[in-house]
């Protein structure tokens, strides 16, 4: 695509929006063509930066119906493999696709048509997908569509600068204060999904950097409207890489050098539709994190420990921390000291809220 004329025309107006019913499916086709066989044999295609090499094809039409298979071609170097059975004499088509790849590499795709700069998506793709349907529409979807999905990027730099992963990613490295999860690129990438019964089951799904790994696994109801297909809450583990926890505090320094990532305590969930997915984060369990990770920094304590938090929050409030002993009884307000079997207490005044200001240690 060139650069526009400057002497071009004006463009006509637009066309009124068509009113016709999303949700109705398309109307059956029958083609002119009966018993037709149609080989393929193409020896080299280049287009920008993809390289296309010996793409053998059959296809068969026989009225509605048109098979494609096999497809086989090398992409790049590296083997794809594709088999297409529809029916379009059906209002909405039946069809059948199957697919395989093997370590495909997506850095000629990103250069080629991609907006983000060359070097900024490398990374090689494998695919295994089986999906079968009957009609287009959600409603259709939600009844007919069923199959499987795997693929993984491998090996792959991918800098994280899209707006879509920029939303995943700020809210978790702002609440961890590791900055280091937004600015470290994916180098690998895992999922595998079934659909069927109406439902895309995320059985697995895998996201890792140099500085952290994002592991989630849920379900997505598909809705009359697709876009609209509600994402069923997923929980979002987040794991970070051990140097980093310690460094935030979130990790106790005697973590075994083996571990190589650090599990977080679940924060993370997303949820809305296909068409507008959103994070949801838990504020009980962010409030948890950002108190345990602030403790550790002040005092170099391990997370968790409430005795430690205690002593810590008193230091930065009333000067230095308590020492880790019981007072006597009697001299802390709020627990009465015992009294004699026989004698009457002494002490009949309810502990108020105040009085734990009592125990902030004074200058």
């Amino acid at each position: 695509a060139g650069p526009q004329t400057t002497n071009a025309a004006a463009a006509p107006p637009p066309a009124p929006a068509s009113t016709a019913n999303p949700n109705k499916e398309p109307d059956a086709v029958t083609l002119p063509l009966q018993n037709f066989t149609f080989d393929v044999n193409l020896a080299r295609v280049f287009l920008r930066e993809i390289d296309i090499a010996n793409l053998l094809a059959t296809a068969k039409i026989n009225g509605g119906k048109v098979e494609l298979n096999p497809v086989q071609l090398s992409v790049n170097g590296a083997p794809v493999a594709a088999n297409v059975q529809a029916n379009l004499g059906v209002p909405g088509y039946q069809y059948g696709v199957a697919l395989t790849a093997n370590r495909v590499p997506l850095e000629p795709f990103a250069n080629s048509f991609g907006k983000a700069a060359k070097g900024s998506f490398v990374a090689f793709l494998n695919a295994n997908a089986q999906i079968a349907g009957s009609g287009t529409t959600g409603a259709s979807l939600q009844r007919y569509l069923q199959g499987k999905l795997d693929f993984s990027l491998t090996n792959a730099v991918i800098q994280l600068v899209g707006e879509k992963t920029q939303k995943y990613l700020v809210p978790i490295a702002t609440i961890l204060r590791v900055q280091e999860v937004v600015q470290s690129p994916l180098n690998h990438l895992n999922a595998q999904a079934s659909i069927g019964n109406g439902t895309i089951n995320l059985q697995q799904f895998l996201v890792e950097s140099p500085a952290f790994q994002g592991v989630a696994a849920g379900t997505v109801s598909i809705a009359s409207v697709l876009t609209n297909s509600p994402i069923n809450r997923i929980p979002v583990d987040v794991l970070l890489r051990r140097s980093l926890a310690i460094k935030a505090s979130l990790a106790p320094t005697s973590t075994p050098a083996t571990t190589e990532y650090v599990r977080l305590p679940n924060f993370v969930k997303v949820g809305g539709t296909i068409g507008n997915a959103q994070v949801e984060t838990d504020k009980l369990v962010i409030t948890s994190i950002i108190a345990n990770s602030t403790v550790g920094a002040l005092g170099g304590l391990v997370p968790g420990n409430v005795g430690n938090a205690i002593r810590g929050i008193g230091g930065l409030l009333g000067g230095q921390p308590q020492q880790p002993t019981t007072p006597p009884a009697g001299l802390n307000p709020l627990i009465p000291a015992p009294q004699t079997p026989g004698t009457p207490a002494t002490n009949t005044a309810k502990p108020s809220p105040f009085d734990l200001f009592k125990l902030i240690p004074k200058k």
